[in-house]
């Protein structure tokens, strides 16, 4: 700046302004410091020696024209023009006229032209942990308690509840918000909103810089939230806005010393925080204060200490010269608060009061009870129907009451109690998660939230303070409390930490010994927080699946569905595998899209599962939840449950699908249901549980049951009212069915069970199977077939499909039919078939034949089983289910016939089996279908079984069969294992405790044998009644036992004592060998024979019988002769 005219503006101070004059050479000099500045700002020269004598001298008593005559003969910039002053600042010059008889304001002036000069001089440094001064910055006025202009802020300014989007910058070091401050002795209570750095009497005529600016750089809102969030760790917090305003080096009014400070006010739309940065600050004898203060002075502030220097020493945040506050009037919050995410509301500080009637913003539940609004109050505790001043909690009664602290609290002497509702989504989310840790059999979404907040609130007895919170986190349908707890002083105080109902049935007190404990101890394995259920809602009936870990929740609209949900493993549906499922709100679940339709009606053409499919409106209430639950048990309780219902099918679950409809209202408003419906699979299986609790009547158009796109498989639960299907069940357990629905058969208990992959028969009148090959021969009364067809109308062919109905007039084929009748599957029922080699299958099969005919040995390597389930009769007079087992060997064949509920009929139908030839028709004697399920022809009712290979009966000489029979394996060459004698058998003066049997023909001793080629003199004992190769691999069947049934014993002694009448022999054991029908190695024909071995303790024989023995070429041998002694 360049200072024009400074000596005219002495000159033109009047000569009686004496005091005036000094105080103006004092002022200069303290700016300037050295004269030979001042000449070099005024340009040198005889005017520069003119005023600096002027005021090196001091001696302001020349006259006006003293002046003026000197400045004439100088002729230099600075002409002496009483009444001009020029001021040029930068390229702009301005004049400023001095009239006589102006007075005192030629002083402002001169203090202008001052301030000008002070620019001059090199500005002090602000410390470095102050934010840079000077970039951008605006100067305040020079003037003695001055102020800047009103400033206008880039966003509001939250401060104790007020907002302001304006600001002062009073010269005298504090901050204002509706006014300039002039008031250079600090007030406490001044009725005004005032933040002071430091708040004297300063002079920034006499030096220094009073500066402000509006901060808007991202470095700068960078630097002053990492400062905020250093000293709050506990705020998260993010600054917008920032004003910063430095008194640099501003001079005490008494000039002994000076300040330098920083006021840092740092926010958002919501949180305010200020921050003091002091530098040097000399001591004064001055009045000062330093802090805070509020209109209604509730949250005045000074910073404790005894002289100002001490500002620069001491700190509130643990870094000397540096202060922080939060004044937005909202509560300092522990991390495990909730810290709402906009204003909150502060409840009116009074003794006993509570905040006005506050509205929600949707019903909170309350233990069956809903309220539209709530009350604050401040002795700790919440109400829903009228404020209560009550703060002994042994007086609260037939009062709905939450109670995070119900105490005696004050206040009036310090803390804030603040509330708010709040529907944002970061919120929702929040309290969401917490609910779903806390209580994961529970499905949960927020969609509003209350908080209320005690900080610090001093309990009325002045023991201490309080720092506790409530969360009401709710739905339409369910209800939530979370309680917070911070720091809690003891008290002895009465108190209590709860909730508690009008009609006392659902109190709940925390047990804790003292207030302390509330912030120690949990409910939910989170200290300090507690978290309960109060809506009252019902625990979901026994006969559920409980809510479980990962439950999910449709959205609340009308006509709304879940989206797609990829299913863990394939469901099938009737023939039919999905790998995904949409739960519609409605009360249904479809396979290919989400369903919105709320009026039900069968035939819609597509899959779909409707547990009770009407118009329902979560939107009111209720929840539709569901979730994949692949945990250990619930897949044993749905097992179990599948197990019970159908005990002849092999299930284990691998998957569950559960959802459940919770309360959910009907749309008109006349009631609500609670219903459930899972889905559960294997890889093969698929069923469906679906069970039902409450179920309220209504006059909606409803449907529960399941239907299929082509409606073959419809079925609706046949009850009349939907609160009928409370009470409705297919498994004698109420409100429970059960239905087998991946298309397979569903078998009666006495039925062999199918197992997995059958192969479903075409719907289709009067139709059959494919050819179907089998894995092995069948014979068939000296026939033998290798493919078979399941013809519709209940029977077996193997040459050819028939479409036949009446069993009378068909003649000249072979046929099994277990229900030769007219039925019809496109109406419903499954007809399926496969074929089985599995050992435990083979094993129950060959247990079932052996049990019927024990004297025929029989293993089974193949068994082929066709199931008719459900099968309506074509004139619709009721359904029939059967099954027919083919259990067969290259030897032996059986069928067995099993019946589960057959429906009498008046069409013609029979049951049994026929021959191409007649010879061995056979039917089964019964005068109704229905008798074939109570009687049997092997004392197993609704079970029949037949031998039907037509192989010979053994040779009348031979031993038959009898209980226990054993078979050697079907191998080439093959033997049995070692078999233990039951009593040893002698042989030429060797004993032998076991035998080994070989496919060949022979039995040896002491180990098993696989010569097909026979020689004498091999060196081991042996006895073959025909040693040659075999091959029971194509047929027949060597087979053994040991029998000491009387009857056996009676007649192979009587054979040995009708050969050998002269030995006194009675056998105590006999054991049986018999090669039944066994073929020749080289196709050329077949033997049967059979050898005994018969011993008592002292003597031994063999008897050797033959039957037919087909000539061969093979290499065969014969040891002893029949009935020889040894």
């Amino acid at each position: 700046m360049i200072l024009m005219g400074t000596c005219s503006l002495l000159a033109s101070v009047p000569t009686d302004w004496g005091n005036a004059r000094r105080d103006v050479f004092k002022m200069v000099s303290t700016e300037v410091g050295d004269l030979s500045e001042l000449s070099e700002v005024i340009g040198g020269g005889a005017a520069a020696d003119h005023c600096g004598s002027i005021l090196e001298s001091g001696n302001m008593k020349h006259t006006d024209a003293e002046y003026a005559n000197h400045a004439d003969s100088s002729r230099h910039k600075c002409s002496v023009t009483p009444a001009m002053i020029k001021v040029q600042t930068g390229s702009e010059m301005r004049e400023e006229t001095y009239k006589e008889g102006m007075g005192k304001p030629v002083l402002s002036y001169v203090f202008v032209l001052l301030s000008l000069l002070a620019g001059k001089k090199s500005e002090g440094k602000v410390p470095d942990s102050f934010l840079p001064v000077g970039n951008g910055d605006t100067r305040n006025p020079v003037s003695d308690d001055g102020s800047s202009p009103p400033i206008i802020l880039q966003q509001p300014l939250q401060y104790f509840g007020n907002a302001y989007d304006q600001i002062f910058v009073n010269n005298n070091g504090q901050i204002t918000f509706t006014e300039p401050m002039y008031s250079y002795s600090p007030i406490l209570k001044s009725k005004t909103d005032v933040i002071a750095p430091i708040w004297t009497d300063l002079d920034n005529r006499r030096g220094g810089t009073i500066s402000y600016r509006v901060e808007s750089s991202s470095a700068a809102l960078a630097k002053v939230t990492d400062l905020v969030n250093e000293y709050f760790p506990g705020a998260t917090f993010i600054a917008t806005s920032a004003f910063v305003a430095t008194w640099d080096s501003v001079p005490y009014y008494d000039a002994e010393g000076a300040v330098t400070v920083q006021v840092i006010l740092a926010y958002n739309a919501h949180r305010t925080f200020i921050l003091f940065n002091y530098g040097e600050i000399g001591s004064t004898v001055q009045n000062w204060m330093a802090g805070y203060y509020t209109m209604d002075s509730v949250h005045s502030f000074s910073i404790p200490v005894k002289t100002a220097s001490e500002l620069y020493t001491n700190s509130n945040i643990n870094v000397s010269g540096h202060w922080s506050f939060k004044v937005d009037g909202s509560p300092i919050l522990p991390s495990s608060f909730i810290d709402p995410d906009d204003v909150e509301i502060l409840n009116p500080t009074a003794n006993n009061g509570s905040s006005g009637a506050i509205s929600l913003l949707q019903p909170f539940r309350y233990f069956g009870r809903t309220y539209h609004q709530i009350f604050v109050n401040s002795n700790g505790y919440l109400t829903f129907t009228e404020q209560l001043a009550t703060f002994n909690p042994f007086l609260i009664s037939r009062s709905d009451v939450i109670a995070p602290l119900l105490t005696q609290l004050d206040n009036r002497n310090g803390g804030t109690i603040t509330y708010k509702v709040d529907t944002g989504s970061v919120m929702l989310d929040k309290v969401k998660t917490w609910v779903n840790q806390y209580f994961p059999n529970i499905p949960f979404v927020a969609t509003s939230v209350f908080v209320a907040t005690w900080s610090t609130v001093p309990y009325s007895s002045g023991g201490g303070v309080v720092n506790f919170q409530v969360v009401l986190a709710y739905n339409v349908h369910r209800s939530f409390i979370l309680i917070n707890y911070g720091d809690v002083a003891r008290t002895g105080q009465t108190w209590q930490a709860g909730y508690k109902t009008e009609d006392g049935v659902n109190n709940f007190v925390i047990a804790a010994n003292s207030t302390q404990e509330l912030s120690s101890r949990s409910n939910v394995n989170v200290t300090s927080r507690w978290c309960f259920p109060v809506d009252g809602a019902a625990i979901l009936p026994a006969n559920f699946l409980p809510f479980g870990k990962g439950e999910m929740i449709t959205p609340r609209l009308d006509n709304g569905s879940s989206e797609g949900i990829l299913l863990q493993m394939p469901f099938k549906f009737f023939g039919r595998s999905y790998n995904q499922t949409f739960v519609s709100n409605n009360g249904l679940l479809t396979f290919t899209e989400a369903v919105s339709d709320c009026i039900p009606f069968l035939h819609s053409g597509r899959d779909l599962i409707a547990p009770l499919w009407t118009h329902v409106d979560i939107r009111k209430g209720g929840t539709v939840s569901y979730r994949q639950d692949t945990s250990s048990d619930v897949l044993a309780q749905v097992t179990s449950a599948v197990k019970q219902n159908y005990p002849n099918i092999t299930f284990a679950a691998l998957s569950a699908f559960v959802a459940t409809w919770d309360s959910v209202p009907y749309y008109s408003g006349e009631g609500a249901a609670t219903f459930q419906v899972v889905l559960v699979s294997s890889v093969q299986r698929s069923f469906i549980l679906i069970n039902y609790g409450n179920i309220t009547h209504t006059d909606q158009t409803w449907l529960a049951g399941y239907d299929t796109a082509d409606s073959v498989n419809s079925f609706t639960i046949p009850v009349s009212n939907a609160s009928d299907l409370s009470y409705s069940s297919n498994t004698n357990v109420n409100g429970c069915s059960s239905f087998h629905v991946d298309g397979s058969p569903n078998l009666p208990k006495n039925f062999l069970t199918s197992g997995d992959e059958v192969v479903v028969n075409p719907t289709a009148n009067n139709g059959s199977s494919d050819a179907i090959s089998l894995q092995q021969p069948f014979k068939f009364f000296g026939r033998v077939y290798s493919r078979i067809f399941v013809n519709s109308n209940g029977y077996l062919t193997f040459t050819e499909p028939l479409s036949v109905t009446n069993p009378i007039v068909a003649s000249g084929r072979d046929v099994i039919a277990p229900l030769w009748t007219h039925l019809d599957s496109k109406r419903g029922g499954t007809i399926s078939y496969k074929e089985y080699s599995s050992s435990s299958l083979l094993a129950q099969v060959t247990a079932a034949v052996n049990r019927y005919f024990p004297s025929v040995p029989f293993a089974a390597t193949s068994v082929f089983v066709a199931t008719w389930d459900n099968v309506p009769y074509y004139d619709g007079g009721g359904v029939a289910t059967f099954q027919v087992l083919l259990a067969y060997n290259v030897h032996r064949s059986f069928i067995l016939m099993y019946y589960g509920d057959v429906a009498g009929t008046v069409q013609t139908w029979q049951a049994g089996y026929r021959t191409e030839d007649g010879v061995n028709n056979f039917v089964i004697a019964a005068n109704s279908t229905q008798e074939l399920s109570s009687r049997s022809n092997v004392n197993v009712t609704s079970r029949w079984c037949f031998p039907v290979d037509g192989a010979a009966s053994l040779p009348a000489n031979f031993l038959p069969f009898g209980k226990g029979e054993m078979i050697t394996p079907r191998l080439d060459n093959g033997s049995s294992e070692g078999i233990l004698l039951q009593m040893p058998f002698k042989f030429f003066g060797r004993s032998y405790n076991q035998t080994f049997v070989s496919n060949n023909g022979l039995l040896t001793f002491t180990e098993a044998v696989s010569d097909c080629i026979p020689f004498l003199h091999s060196g081991r004992d042996l006895i073959a009644p025909l040693w040659t190769h075999v091959d029971i691999r194509k047929g027949g069947t060597v087979s053994y036992r040991q029998d000491t049934s009387s009857d056996v014993l009676a007649q192979v002694t009587s054979a040995v004592k009708q050969n050998y009448p002269n030995i006194t022999f009675a056998a105590l054991s006999a054991f049986v060998a018999t090669w039944d029908s066994v073929p020749y190695y080289s196709g050329e024909g077949a033997a049967t024979f059979q050898v005994v071995l018969v011993s008592s303790v002292q003597r031994s024989f063999i008897l050797i019988n033959y039957g037919n023995i087909t000539h061969t070429d093979q290499t065969w041998l014969v040891s002893g002769r029949r009935s020889q002694y040894k």
